[in-house]
């Protein structure tokens, strides 16, 4: 049977109905704490879902000036060449294991 996208949303609507139908009046840590022993995909769910609503909220992202994602230039400057992070391998050199001849047969695998 093809689940159709449509279908698939519903689903996954109806399952995040059930996990929040069963927190209710219940104390919201020891309900999580329940979840992430017993029941780890309902505990992934409310743990990606509940922070992206949270951040989708107008008034917080104006509280916390946060645009959202957009595109940002990047920078051209190489900075992982900042403090001499990367110096010793520059003055090491290259090193490598050479690899045997194309037409040499490997002799175990």
């Amino acid at each position: 049977m093809k689940i159709e996208n449509q279908e698939r949303k519903i689903l996954a609507a109806l399952g995040l109905l059930k996990i929040l139908k069963d927190a209710a009046d219940k104390n919201p840590q020891e309900f999580m704490n329940e979840l992430r022993t017993h029941d780890e995909a309902s505990y992934g769910i409310l743990t990606e879902l509940v922070p992206g609503a949270y951040f989708l909220n107008e008034q917080v992202r104006e509280r916390l000036k946060y645009d959202g994602q957009s595109p940002r230039p990047i920078d051209p400057h190489a900075d992982y060449l900042d403090d001499n992070l990367l110096q010793s391998v520059i003055d090491r050199g290259p090193v490598f294991r050479p690899t045997p001849a194309l037409d040499t047969p490997p002799t175990s695998y």
